[in-house]
């Protein structure tokens, strides 16, 4: 059990105190596009077994309220995995045609945190939110357009009609919304927690303070913002002992690798590609590959649509493919040393001071990580000390390019 929060706690949270309800009215918003058009696509055929899983996944989704029967007049057809080395399955939703209708939004966050800027020694706690999705609400005008029909086996009884009541998570812009409703819920958290760092990427949220006091502090926010909007936590899955394990990734107190992510190269159809290139995209940024060095790998997803079709590896793919496991058999950063940033939200410019003890070296070695992740800036001001105008400095920015 989560231990309840003492009173300066709940009284930092009242006063950041924001009205769920808005956030669900607002978020009928984000799909423009709905009311235009009716999108209908029939109910694939599905096996004997395929049938009675999904019908028990519908009955646990019904009893926990995430769906509701209706007489929506659209329909996307639905279908069913088995979960990778487990003998659980999985509820998919197939969007590919209500995704042409609804407008893009873009993206909300559009590179991968990198948790290398996390100051050395400083500890974390990470929460892994179960079923993030399933908390943030459809608005009521939007639900129905995410309707499915649960066929039965041999056409036994007529087909049942649901709909979603929260966010799937197949649409193009389900990430983008995600994102948003995180973050305006764990907005007061970060007014209120000082000097913590508070990451979140999905599911996932990092919170990583300069001493233990303030992480006890800053954590016990962030779980409570969290679990007063609903969101299912469990304790188990809170890590507060290194090595941490966030987004791929296994962060020490100074050092960071990859966690061993299995590489499938036996690709027979679409639904591997699908899967491998789910994976490789995840971590690219962290390899340092281009999207080039992957068009070999992701080409492959172009062709027939059906899951089932036939695919197999090009001697390009096979040789984009030995790259990434080059890289990650090789690639390992550190944490850096402590610098304080800070964002002009209104210029988008970046300022970084350098503390006591640091040397060109270090501060090099966050720009290095900064642009692996945010790209080459246009110019670079180095004018807060001649630690930064060193001539070891200036090659750097000049080598890469940057105007000073």
């Amino acid at each position: 059990m989560m231990e309840p929060l003492g009173e300066e706690e709940e009284r930092v949270l009242k006063e950041f105190e924001f009205d769920s309800g808005k956030l669900v009215g607002e978020l009928g918003q984000d799909f423009e596009g709905l009311g235009a058009l009716l999108v209908w696509v029939e109910q694939w055929l599905l096996s004997k077994e395929k049938c009675k899983v999904l019908q028990e996944l519908v009955d646990e989704q019904l009893a926990k309220g995430h769906i509701v029967g209706n007489t929506s007049l659209w329909n996307s057809p639905v279908f069913v995995i088995k979960k990778a080395n487990k003998d659980n399955w999985r509820l998919h939703h197939d969007l590919c045609q209500i995704n042409n209708v609804i407008e893009d939004m873009g993206s909300f966050q559009p590179r991968m945190l990198s948790p290398a800027m996390l100051p050395q020694n400083w500890n974390l706690a990470i929460i892994d939110i179960k079923d993030c999705f399933f908390q943030i609400p459809l608005h009521p005008d939007d639900a129905p357009h995410f309707a499915f029909l649960a066929p039965t086996t041999n056409r036994e009884a007529p087909r049942k009609r649901y709909h979603r009541k929260y966010l799937p998570q197949r649409t193009k812009i389900s990430p983008f919304i995600c994102q948003w409703y995180l973050s305006s819920l764990l907005s007061p958290v970060h007014a209120a927690a000082g000097e913590a760092i508070i990451l979140h990427y999905m599911d996932d949220v990092l919170v990583c303070p300069p001493n233990d006091d303030l992480l006890s502090y800053a954590l016990d926010l962030t779980i409570d913002s969290l679990v007063t909007a609903e969101f299912e936590l469990q304790e188990e899955k809170i890590q507060r002992m290194p090595p941490w394990k966030y987004l791929g990734l296994e962060i020490g107190k100074r050092t960071i690798v990859l966690q061993k992510l299995a590489v499938k190269n036996n690709i027979k159809t679409l639904a591997d590609v699908q899967q491998l290139c789910g994976s490789l995209n995840w971590v690219r940024p962290w390899l340092g590959l281009t999207t080039e060095d992957l068009d070999p790998l992701f080409n492959l997803l172009k062709g027939e649509e059906k899951l089932s079709s036939p695919r197999t590896l090009t001697q390009e793919a096979w040789t984009a493919l030995e790259k990434v496991q080059d890289c990650m058999a090789t690639r390992q950063a550190n944490r850096q040393t402590y610098v304080h940033i800070s964002v002009d939200t209104f210029s988008g410019a970046v300022y970084a001071s350098a503390h006591t003890g640091e040397k060109s070296s270090d501060a090099m070695k966050h720009l290095v990580q900064a642009f692996s992740f945010l790209g080459i800036p246009k110019s670079v001001k180095t004018n807060n000390g001649p630690t930064y105008t060193s001539k070891e400095f200036r090659s750097f920015l000049q080598l890469s390019t940057v105007g000073e």
